[in-house]
């Protein structure tokens, strides 16, 4: 797949141009909009072949990039962090995709249980509260999403956060939705040295 480092035009039939003053530009500035421009002419030569010979790829270009690179992308925090949201959730919209990405191939050869489902569903409502968590906190106090504060304030936010990190918690209804409640909580406590 051939890629465009800049913004290609939707409008195929329009080639893009040098600007006015190009012919009183410094040599490698020639250069670089020359090589900008092919690059973008590459592209759209690209996708029109791709859209004439190979409709099943330009379906897939046409996902969103999420859906397309999310899952190579984070697969190998994974491992690392033996976190699989994010994975489960990119699987789960190209499992829904499926027919758009592979028409007439056949079924996906990926699936999710109705209990796979419910998991995902009741992790997802937990992060949208992690979300209203992290707005609340921005807003109120400042906090950034990293957690890092100036001395000055850090008792203050430290209650603040220990009272909603508590209330979080403690609304949980068995002990492994207060496992995963207590590994989503957002600001984790850390020593640096």
């Amino acid at each position: 797949m051939f890629k465009h480092k800049g913004v290609v035009s939707d409008d195929m039939t329009l080639l893009p141009k040098r600007p006015d003053n190009y012919h009183s530009l410094e040599q490698n500035e020639k250069e670089m909009i020359d090589n900008t421009i092919k690059s973008e002419i590459i592209h759209r030569y690209y996708l029109a072949v791709t859209h004439n010979r190979n409709p099943r790829h330009w379906v897939a270009l046409q996902l969103y990039d999420e859906a397309r690179t999310q899952p190579t992308r984070i697969v190998q925090g994974v491992w690392e962090d033996g976190d699989i949201f994010f994975l489960r959730r990119s699987l789960i919209t190209i499992v829904n995709r499926w027919e758009d990405l592979c028409s007439g191939s056949g079924p996906c050869p990926v699936s999710f249980s109705e209990q796979e489902m419910a998991q995902y569903a009741h992790e997802e409502e937990n992060r949208g509260y992690i979300s209203e968590i992290l707005t609340l906190f921005r807003n109120n106090w400042g906090l950034p999403p990293d957690g890092s504060v100036e001395a000055a304030r850090f008792d203050e936010i430290q209650t603040e956060l220990t009272k909603m990190r508590d209330a979080f918690v403690g609304s949980t209804e068995n002990e492994e939705d207060e496992l995963l409640a207590e590994k989503l909580w957002p600001y984790q406590d850390t020593t640096e040295n």
